[in-house]
């Protein structure tokens, strides 16, 4: 596996590290802003709130570019 085909979430310092190895690094609404400013992507919605739901969409949205 390659960081290409990885998606990481997270909302705290210590996911800093591997949102910016992740081919798609993504932040929770309500994470750090330090990680927030590492991610390619933040979702609206905070973690517990829907926040991994919208990630989902988002990466099927992005598959469906792809084809």
């Amino acid at each position: 596996m390659t960081a290409s085909e990885v998606v990481y979430v997270g909302d705290d310092m210590n996911d800093v590290v591997c949102v910016q190895w992740a081919g798609l690094g993504a932040a929770v609404g309500n994470a750090v802003p330090a990680l927030r400013e590492a991610a390619s992507f933040t979702t609206d919605n905070n973690g517990g709130a829907g926040a991994v739901r919208e990630l989902v969409e988002y990466v099927l949205e992005l598959n469906r570019k792809e084809v």
